[in-house]
């Protein structure tokens, strides 16, 4: 399986899926320009044939699934943010 990571993802999150063995891990703004249009996102990921990841819910969700834009998989993430825990 190849991602796209979007933007608003922690890039944290390329070397944890490197170490699952997905090594074919790209990321807007890092690989590709940043602030590219959310259509330009998922037509990218699509003629890479890589799985979009994003937390984007609201617009991703409406291209891929509303107007059935052509894609390889939407991963949606939903996290609340939360403060450190110091110890």
């Amino acid at each position: 399986m190849k991602f796209l990571l979007d933007e608003n993802v922690d890039h944290r999150l390329a070397p944890f899926l490197y170490s699952l063995g997905y090594g074919e891990v790209t990321i807007i703004g890092i690989d590709y320009l940043p602030s590219l249009l959310d259509e330009q996102v998922l037509a990218l990921a699509y003629q890479e044939e890589r799985i979009l990841i994003t937390q984007d819910h609201t617009d991703f969700g409406e291209l891929a699934f509303r107007r059935h834009h052509p894609h390889c998989g939407v991963i949606l993430f939903r996290l609340k943010s939360q403060a450190p825990i110091l110890i």
